[in-house]
């Protein structure tokens, strides 16, 4: 039998496992997936796409698109590491987010976009 300081020990394990679990996989708010808005500078539309890899691709068709990394920082931040397509030259950033539903609302450096889920 354990003791009621082991099975205490084993609860409060399980819990932080669980919650690191749910952190690295982005519980239900997960940024994994493809989201589509526009871009605020052009008014172009505009998709993002974070994989469970770590990598993310922005694109605004027939205008620019972006390739790099990125990891999260807290539940509501990002680091974001990005440069244009087959180039070497990249610029790493915070990013602040929220998830709510099906909805990205990502600010960095005074600029936020808007973006929905792709299903």
């Amino acid at each position: 039998m354990f003791t009621k300081k082991q099975t205490r020990l084993a609860t409060v394990s399980v819990i932080f496992l669980l919650a690191v679990i749910l952190t690295a996989c982005g519980g239900g708010s997960s940024l994994v997936g493809k989201w589509a808005g526009t871009d605020p500078d052009s008014g172009s539309p505009l998709t993002v796409e974070f994989r469970s890899d770590g990598t993310v691709t922005f694109e605004v068709p027939d205008f620019m698109s972006l390739e790099g990394t990125y990891r999260l920082i807290d539940a509501n931040t990002f680091e974001m590491t990005l440069g244009f397509t087959g180039e070497t030259d990249t610029q790493t950033g915070l990013t602040d987010f929220t998830i709510v539903g099906d909805t990205l609302t990502m600010t960095s450096e005074g600029t936020t976009i808007e973006l929905q889920r792709v299903p």
